[in-house]
């Protein structure tokens, strides 16, 4: 018999809750919209649900994970005729229509999160971007597809000196790059990019910057500095606020615009011989906990956005980072389980939408503020749900309750940094002091006739 739940609401079957989940996620007359063979018995209804039940199922094994998924499937939609049992059939229908099928729900999260309160702050939607790797079998197929190159289309590749067999083994290993644009207030991904492992995250940022909505903001870390990209967003009409250290080469006193005590110029040799305009640009020097953090931006005005906020937003920036620790270990994805390149670019994909889905399922059915959100609760509930989906919840376990209460706890974490962990990341130190130079006569006699050469518009 069902029980009351919150509320004093009758709960309903598991198996029902789910299929309220996938009410809110599935975008309205989608079975309309895709037309496959008679034969078929799957529709894109139900090819989305069981690939969401796949990506958050806890199965050990991949076909275990569809198995399950399946039949949480078959009982939601109450279908009559047997939903194909064959794995490889759903993974040829996923290769083929996944692309399509994710866009429909990316386009539906995307007008959630734009209806958020926390979409926009100070007129900016602000973004956060980084990337990481993730481990894939290194089979034939995956390490064609996602070994490094020697050349990566970039400058050689430098190595270490001394470098032992398991570095060198770890260094030519089969991994997925992954850059994502993340949105801070909301605390959710926006859109992603991935290669092989050897990939540029800045020529994953170029690739993504016309998803962004026209008010973005980005922010990051030193490594996506540089004349180019930055020039690329500025273009655009975005804006951008990123840290700089002693990678980065800045003028001041260059005369192009109006001057202030924060106004610098990024201006490279090679820019100026190509006679493209210098990127006027401020500078916002923040006390860090050690040492002071420099941070450039392409918002002018103070009275726009303060050197304050400014901070705090790169503070925030840190959320990436989470995010990616819950990709890798709350969502257990730290290495991927598909042995061939086409179904690990389906795995990870359908992954990082199933964890966006249940995010905003939590926090818009729980009511939870982005930053309150618990996200391994959140997910114990989804897992919990699916393993008992053929009986009611007990009292206050239910999904939606679940939910309700998926908010991180009080603990004050302390800080790890003196902790000896064996395993540290190394990579080249981009911290350090910008060197910023006033402008030479030359450098400023040349920027005037680069000015002068402008459209009114753009001078």
């Amino acid at each position: 018999m069902s029980h009351q739940g919150r509320c004093g609401l009758r709960v309903e079957c598991n198996a029902k809750e789910l299929r309220r989940c996938l009410d809110r996620l599935l975008p309205t007359g989608v079975d309309q919209q895709f037309v496959f063979a008679e034969s078929c018995t799957w529709s894109a209804a139900t090819l989305i649900a069981t690939a969401l039940f796949w990506a958050w199922s806890d199965e050990d094994t991949l076909t275990g994970r569809f198995r399950v998924a399946r039949r949480i499937t078959t009982r939601c939609f109450f279908l009559q005729q047997e939903l194909s049992a064959a794995y490889q059939p759903f993974m040829r229908m996923l290769v083929r229509w996944s692309g399509r099928l994710q866009a429909l729900l990316v386009a539906q999260l995307h007008d959630a999160m734009r209806a958020m309160d926390s979409f926009t702050e100070n007129g900016f939607a602000i973004f956060a971007i980084d990337g990481s790797r993730f481990e894939v079998p290194r089979t034939a197929g995956n390490e064609q597809v996602f070994s490094p190159r020697d050349d990566n289309g970039k400058r050689k590749r430098h190595v270490r000196k001394k470098q032992t067999t398991s570095d060198q083994k770890k260094a030519t290993s089969p991994q997925v790059w992954l850059t994502t644009l993340w949105h801070v207030g909301c605390g959710l991904p926006w859109t992603w990019k991935h290669g092989e492992s050897g990939s540029s995250e800045r020529e994953h940022l170029l690739q993504m910057l016309p998803e962004l909505p026209d008010n973005a903001l980005l922010t990051a870390d030193a490594g996506f500095a540089g004349y180019e990209y930055w020039k690329a967003i500025l273009d655009s009409q975005r804006n951008f606020l990123i840290r700089v250290g002693a990678n980065v080469k800045l003028l001041k006193k260059l005369g192009y615009a109006r001057e202030s005590a924060s106004r610098i110029y990024l201006w490279t040799d090679r820019a100026a011989a190509r006679e493209q305009p210098p990127l006027v640009l401020r500078l916002v020097i923040v006390q860090g906990a050690r040492h002071p953090v420099y941070l450039v931006t392409s918002v002018l005005s103070s009275a726009q956005m303060t050197d304050s906020q400014l901070s705090k937003i790169y503070a925030r920036r840190w959320g990436v980072e989470l995010y990616y620790r819950h990709l890798k270990q709350t969502f257990d994805l730290r290495k991927l389980r598909s042995r061939t390149a086409a179904h690990v670019v389906l795995e990870l994909d359908w992954a990082l939408v199933g964890l966006w889905c249940v995010c905003w399922l939590a926090q818009s059915e729980g009511d939870i503020k982005p930053r309150q959100l618990s996200v391994a609760k959140a997910l114990r509930a989804v897992r919990r749900t699916m393993r008992e989906y053929k009986s009611d919840a007990d009292p206050g376990e239910d999904l939606f309750t679940s939910w309700a209460n998926a908010r991180i706890d009080n603990y004050q974490r302390t800080c790890k940094s003196s902790r000896d962990y064996p395993r540290k990341k190394r990579k080249r130190q981009l911290n350090g002091v910008p060197s910023i130079k006033t402008a030479t006569y030359s450098q400023r006699r040349r920027a005037k006739a680069i000015k002068q050469q402008l459209p009114k518009s753009q001078g």
